[in-house]
């Protein structure tokens, strides 16, 4: 419901809802549903000046549900969300040292490096 209510905050394309839904993502939630709820707003709404938010929630190594869909799992929405504003070169030296810096330390766990990989 939640995230219904962003998406559709978001198409209004008013001023106010990029503070709203930026707001948004500092509200409790499970499974980061508040963050990915945001995101899907921010995409609706189209407002470029959001990109340096969506950068953060790109790098952001918190604990989070690792399912690689964009319903559970925010840098996915991110990413997502990049691609709609047409930001998403702004992504990859983040995603690069990711993959980067988890290939060094994970040589032998190839699902890490391949859930990193997805993410590009």
């Amino acid at each position: 419901m939640i995230n219904a209510a962003a998406i559709a905050l978001g198409k209004t394309k008013s001023i106010k809802a990029k503070e709203i839904l930026i707001a948004l993502d500092k509200k409790p939630s499970r499974k980061n549903q508040s963050r990915i709820s945001s995101l899907n707003g921010l995409e609706q709404l189209g407002d470029t000046s959001t990109v340096d938010f969506i950068i953060e929630c790109v790098g952001q190594s918190i604990p989070r549900w690792y399912l690689a869909t964009p319903v559970w799992d925010y840098p996915f929405t991110a990413i997502n969300t990049l691609v709609a504003l047409s930001k998403t070169e702004l992504a990859y030296p983040i995603i690069f040292d990711r993959f980067k810096n988890h290939y060094k330390t994970t040589i032998s766990m190839t699902s890490s490096k391949m859930y990193n990989l997805s993410i590009c």
